[in-house]
């Protein structure tokens, strides 16, 4: 009876996929006018491409990804939080509004990880990284 059950799962996934949608993001005017579901789902999906990327045989890209992963465990950042980090930083950096979303996004995730970054590079004879000059 369970394959049965499981066959009518499937088939049912397949002939009624749930409707989805894709906008490419590019600046901040975009990001404002995504909704917070939105939101949300572009912001997992870049810290799981970023966490996935230490998957590599390279010291300087798995200490990133794993002292992102180390941050965000350690400082408890969920999707919300990063979100409101996010939001804060283009209030900060409005001179950048211009720029992609994954260059702001790509400066929170270094400068809010930094510590656990330079940590983990510590551990493979890796110098230390330093804050982007012109971060706010």
């Amino acid at each position: 009876m369970r394959p049965l059950v499981c066959c009518a799962v499937v088939l049912a996934a397949l002939l009624f996929p749930a409707p989805a949608s894709a906008a490419y993001v590019s600046t901040y005017a975009d990001w404002r006018e995504l909704s917070m579901e939105r939101k949300r789902g572009y912001v997992m999906g870049y810290v799981d491409g970023l966490l996935s990327s230490g998957a590599v045989d390279l010291d300087w890209a798995n200490s990133y990804a794993f002292g992102v992963d180390d941050c965000f465990s350690e400082l408890e950042i969920g999707t919300d939080m990063f979100i409101d980090a996010l939001d804060a930083a283009f209030s900060r950096n409005s001179d950048s509004w211009d720029r992609g979303l994954t260059w702001m996004i790509s400066g929170v995730v270094f400068h809010t990880c930094l510590k656990q970054i330079n940590r983990r590079r510590e551990v493979h004879d890796l110098p230390p990284w330093k804050p982007w000059p012109s971060w706010k």
